[in-house]
């Protein structure tokens, strides 16, 4: 799972926010439903936002660099969005506050989604077994 933004960036302007990232010029990164907000060091200190939709999909984004507000989007958000997508893949979910998401949720529906993936999945359903075996009095595996 990644972000699809290249198609909205211009090549040169790909090229020069993945030299950004790489060179460790992305700070400040906070994940809030729907929006990323970044700070990327350049000339100077640039404030980026990035708008998400479905968690995936990009939808815009602002900066306050002189480029984007002639041009947009700029080099500044592509670093943001290639250090979005390697966090993806190494520990974005690690950020996120389930207790939060589980409140929002509701009971009804993880303990639906819950009770379909073990059922879906004999190993998984052995170890919560194993996991709560004091609940229960007898249990065949």
């Amino acid at each position: 799972m990644k972000i699809d933004f290249e198609k909205y960036f211009s090549n040169h302007i790909l090229s020069r926010g993945q030299w950004y990232y790489i060179a460790g010029k992305v700070s400040d990164v906070t994940f809030k439903r729907g929006q990323i907000t970044a700070v990327v060091h350049g000339t100077e200190d640039y404030n980026v936002t990035i708008y998400i939709k479905d968690n995936i999909k990009y939808d815009g984004g602002t900066c306050n660099c002189p480029y984007y507000h002639s041009e947009s989007p700029c080099k500044h958000m592509a670093a943001v969005l290639f250090y979005v997508n390697e966090k993806i893949k190494e520990d974005i979910f690690k950020t996120v506050d389930l207790d939060d998401i589980f409140d929002e949720i509701g009971f009804e529906d993880i303990k639906y989604y819950l009770y379909n993936l073990l059922m879906n999945n004999d190993e998984l359903l052995e170890d919560f077994f194993k996991e709560f075996e004091d609940y229960f009095h007898e249990v065949i595996i």
